[in-house]
């Protein structure tokens, strides 16, 4: 794993500056302030200090993958991609927080293609 990498923590609308601010006081470096989000960078340490520390962050995530969306194809193409190797075993099991924005009118759909994608990875392993 690398020494530092993304990390982002989610909040609801309007308290992005004060999580901004949690996470400055707990040392985050590269802070930036996004839609219901806070993005940083840091490493294993950090990733632990803000699930501890952070009383205004709903979930924090490490990005594992990025790709531009634009159809269910490019989606099943790209979640293909991840080397999920590195991140489960074949026994685990997983689940898909999705939001959606304009490419697909329901969360449920992109999940959906999301674990499809990885089981068909699972089966040729």
């Amino acid at each position: 794993m690398e020494t530092n990498f993304e990390i982002i923590a989610k909040t609801f609308f309007g308290l992005e500056d004060v999580l901004a601010k949690e996470l400055k006081d707990i040392g985050a470096k590269n802070i930036e302030i996004k839609n219901r989000a806070v993005g940083f960078f840091g490493d294993l340490e950090m990733l632990y200090k803000a699930n501890l520390h952070l009383r205004t962050a709903i979930k924090i995530l490490m990005p594992i993958a990025k790709f531009k969306v634009y159809d269910a194809e490019t989606l099943y193409e790209n979640v293909k991609k991840i080397e999920w190797d590195k991140y489960l075993r074949l026994e685990n099991t997983f689940s898909v927080d999705a939001s959606v924005f304009s490419v697909f009118k329901h969360t449920g759909y992109p999940a959906l293609k999301t674990k499809d994608a990885k089981e068909i990875i699972g089966k040729i392993m």
